[in-house]
């Protein structure tokens, strides 16, 4: 028996979406909630989005080489708080509605900034009570604050008869308010989640574990402690921005990376980084894409993989046992 296939509207036959498109609460949900296992990670993403704006700073000659970029990771494990603050450019007044209550719309698309997607900066929605954004742009006489309250957030995800889509949701949790600070900075850009929750043994506001963490993810440079570090930052150069940011956690010395030129094996026995090797990496157009580079040792211990403790973060192939690290070239 034949089998009768429905017909096929030719795509001339199609017509245009009529039906208006609704973004329901749970959006904000994922976005603050389901995208970051590690609590740890909205911590990078804040960093990176205060670097970017270091950036921005030393593009538009705020700072100089006696005012390097600086960022303060702050966590109060007493007063459950966590506050990550900048010296970058910070938001104009006429711009930080529209910059800190978008979803998904970054400017910074397309160019060398750290992130892109515009989501980075919901991650703390899902970890405190509340997450209160200030900041001072340049010129400008007023800090702007923007106050999300994440307990409301909760309450309205969880009601299940609650149908607000997403506008309605943030216009019901968001509120901003200008003052006049005589003591502010000229220019910042400072996140505050308070209440923050305990998860994985309060790692948001261990201090050593940030400390730990930012190192090996953070654009810190390298330990004057490794021998290579100079002849690494010089090929780097050469294709990124390489501008010196301080980073501290609880007023500690700059984080640098945690590479040294010698390191434990196991037990008492230790190796040492000997030779330095650049790579660079086309993309499928023939075009950099890529560069990264490789620290050879002596291979004389090939066949074992480094404890959890030593402080080799950006090591791939370890049973090989060479440390390496890859940047993407905009």
């Amino acid at each position: 028996m034949a089998v009768t296939r429905p017909r096929l509207l030719s795509i001339e036959h199609a017509e245009p979406l009529r039906a208006s498109v609704r973004v329901g609460k749970d959006i904000l949900g994922l976005l603050s909630t389901a995208m970051y296992a590690e609590p740890l990670s909205i911590v990078r993403e804040y960093v990176q989005n205060a670097a970017d704006s270091i950036d921005l700073a030393y593009d538009a000659g705020l700072l100089a080489s006696r005012t390097p970029g600086r960022i303060d990771v702050v966590a109060d494990a007493q007063a459950r708080t966590l506050v990550v603050r900048d010296n970058g450019v910070g938001i104009s007044r006429d711009r930080v509605e529209d910059v800190l209550v978008a979803f998904g719309l970054s400017a910074k698309r397309g160019t060398s900034a750290r992130g892109f997607r515009g989501v980075g900066r919901l991650g703390g929605l899902g970890f405190a009570q509340q997450v209160k954004f200030r900041t001072r742009f340049a010129g400008e006489s007023h800090v702007t604050e923007v106050l999300w309250d994440c307990r409301a957030l909760r309450a309205i995800l969880l009601d299940a008869q609650e149908g607000s889509d997403l506008q309605d949701v943030v216009r019901r949790i968001v509120s901003v308010r200008r003052t006049f600070e005589q003591q502010a900075a000229d220019h910042f850009f400072e996140v505050e989640l308070s209440g923050v929750v305990r998860l994985r043994g309060d790692r948001l506001l261990d201090p050593d574990a940030i400390h730990s963490y930012l190192a090996q993810v953070a654009p810190v440079p390298l330990s004057p402690d490794l021998r290579f570090a100079d002849g690494i930052g010089t090929f780097l150069r050469e294709f990124v921005s390489t501008r010196r940011i301080d980073l501290r956690v609880n007023g500690s010395d700059p984080l640098v990376r945690p590479h040294r030129t010698g390191f434990p094996v196991s037990g008492s026995k230790r190796d040492r980084f000997s030779e330095l090797q650049v790579l660079k990496f086309n993309g499928i157009d023939g075009g950099l894409t890529a560069v990264g580079w490789i620290l050879h040792h002596s291979y004389a211990s090939a066949n074992y993989r480094y404890s959890s403790s030593t402080a080799l973060t950006e090591v791939s192939r370890r049973s090989v046992g060479f440390c390496t690290t890859a940047i993407l070239v905009p």
